[in-house]
């Protein structure tokens, strides 16, 4: 499951999985994004991953589509996670411009929201 909301900081979503990832989960976070923000708000982003399984291949392609999509307005993306595979992520952000990520254990979570509100 995929849950996506506004947080308590201007242009800061907060994006949760826990379990798996429908392609349904993507395009209700693509219409939050699009509701929310529009085309030209700057977003920052605290992704937490409870726990990650069973990703369909629609949500991965989704997925991908709407990070392209919006791919001008992200400034920071905060990966909250204790899972040793998702922590790669940030050293894969290293090889995208104009993307600024940064991965948290789980117990950083206050250091996530702090960085992100900055």
């Amino acid at each position: 499951m995929l849950k996506i909301t506004e947080s308590d900081y201007p242009n800061v979503i907060y994006m949760e999985v826990d379990g798996g990832v429908t392609k349904k989960d993507t395009d209700e976070a693509a219409e939050f994004i699009s509701r929310h923000y529009g085309e030209s708000s700057e977003i920052n982003v605290l992704a937490y991953f409870k726990k990650i399984q069973n990703v369909e291949v629609g949500a991965l392609v989704k997925g991908t589509f709407v990070d392209m999509w919006y791919w001008n307005q992200y400034e920071k993306i905060a990966f909250v996670t204790d899972d040793e595979r998702l922590k790669k992520a940030d050293s894969v952000a290293d090889y995208l411009p104009g993307l600024n990520v940064k991965e948290y254990d789980k117990a950083e979570m206050d250091d996530a929201w702090s960085w992100l509100s900055e």
